[in-house]
Parts: structure tokens; sequence; C-alpha cells
């Protein structure tokens, strides 16, 4: 299945997740993640978001006021996204991406690691570290529970629904800190976690 239309109709469809739609939910998300966060609001903090769609999340934050770009690997989401302050601030890469080196304070990504494949996933934080700046937060929200493989029916493309002892070494190897035991006082406290429970990680650029 190929990112972009056809998984945005597949979405709809079969999941009810409408890529399109920016409603109180997305409003409700940023806000959770603005307390736990709370430095993405301050003046001159550049934020990004690593698989962005057509960019739903992307557009809240921007309402929030926070100066937030949009990276996905589809060049459909940037071209087809219908929220009119996301156009020019959406990027679609290969390789590398279309940043330049320390750019961003602030990277959040939400159910996307996931969809990537293994072999591809060691280029991904290394570009992620190198448009990093120095004390750059990632945020990652993902699936998975288990070191070992996990099948989800649901929707063929997370193919790499693992645990930690997977993705904290691969945090380590491109050059992050895991620095989620810091912030999960926090979650703990935010109804909006208590009610979803994801699997995240906190991880930083020295």
């Amino acid at each position: 299945m190929e990112f972009g239309k056809e998984y945005a109709e597949f979405s709809r469809e079969k999941q009810g997740l409408d890529f399109r739609v920016k409603g109180d939910w997305q409003k409700q998300y940023v806000e959770f993640i603005s307390r736990v966060f709370p430095d993405i609001k301050k003046p001159g903090m550049k934020a990004m978001d690593f698989g962005c769609a057509l960019g739903a999340t992307t557009s809240a934050f921007n309402d929030a006021g926070i100066d937030m770009a949009g990276l996905d690997c589809s060049p459909w989401y940037v071209e087809n996204t219908p929220f009119e302050n996301m156009k020019g601030k959406l990027f679609s890469y290969t390789s590398k991406m279309p940043f330049a080196s320390k750019s961003f304070d602030f990277i959040h990504s939400q159910q996307t690691i996931e969809h990537i494949p293994e072999d591809v996933l060691p280029v991904v934080f290394k570009e992620l570290f190198r448009i990093s700046k120095r004390g750059c937060i990632l945020y990652l929200n993902t699936l998975g529970h288990s070191d070992e493989p996990m099948e989800d029916r649901d929707d063929p493309t997370h193919i790499t629904c693992y645990g930690a002892g997977f993705w904290l070494p691969l945090f380590e190897k491109a050059g992050f800190k895991d620095v989620t035991s810091e912030f999960m006082p926090s979650f703990y406290e935010e109804k909006f976690y208590q009610e979803y429970k994801w699997t995240q990680y906190i991880i930083q650029r020295p």
C-alpha cells in the first residue's frame, strides 16, 4: 500500500480516520502536548511534525501559535493539504530531509515510526539528528510493547511494532539520549494520556 491518496482512503474507509478533518480532538491533543512540553510555545522556537500526512495536527499546532512545519514521505499529502495555514509549510522527502542542519528545537511524531521499514530507520534517525539543534526534544508516540515483531491485522503498514529493546539502541546509535523518564510524571497527570496510553519515547540531542 502506498502512502498518500491510497493510504488516506484506506484510513477513512477501514479505520474511520479522516486525514482531512481538523476538529476538537486535534485541539485537545495540542493543548495536552503544550502542557507537557511548554517550551514549544516560547518565542523563536522552531518545531517540526514528522509524519504529518495532510497536516491536520500540524495545522492545529500552528493555530495555537506554535511555529511547526510538517514532513512526510508522500508528495501527495503536501500537494493536497486542505489546511490553508499549511500551504508552504509541508514538505516531502526521500532519504535526505529538506532542512538545514540544526533547524529545529522540537520534533513531534505521532503514530509514524511503526510505518517505516526497518532497514530505512537508521537513515531516518540520522537525518532527524542532523536537523535537530542541540537540546532538541523528539517526542514519538507509537505502537508495540514487545521486543518481538508484532502483527497488526487492522493496518498492513504497521511493520515495525517493536518494543523498547528495539527502539532505544536505535536512538542511541543515531546520537540521541533517552529522556523519557524525566517527562513521564507530567504525562501521568494528563487525562489525555490516561485515555490513550500510547507507547512513547522522548529523546534528546545532547
